[in-house]
């Protein structure tokens, strides 16, 4: 999971990134950033002219909600406190 992808995430910047690791799982292909079959030249083209067509607006949306929702500090602590007064962690 790359952290500079959730960095921009969190500033609302989409990401033109190669599919590799948890990127599927995070992001959502010409939704709220752009992912690549490879990183070939012509894929990277392609991708730089696809984000030319990502709503600006919604798109920062789209990314900053994900973000709130899934990576920020307050989605985290709300999960280990979920998992903790579950009982599905000792203390």
């Amino acid at each position: 999971m790359p952290l500079s992808v959730i960095e921009a995430m969190q500033q609302g910047v989409p990401s033109i990134v190669t599919n590799v690791g948890a990127i599927d799982e995070m992001l959502t292909n010409k939704h709220d950033s752009i992912i690549l079959p490879d990183n070939s030249i012509s894929s990277i083209v392609e991708g730089i002219s696809a984000s030319v067509y990502l709503s600006p607006e919604v798109t920062r949306k789209n990314l900053l909600l994900n973000y709130n929702e899934n990576f920020s500090s307050e989605s985290f602590y709300q999960c280990c406190h979920e998992l903790y007064s579950q009982g599905a962690i000792d203390v």
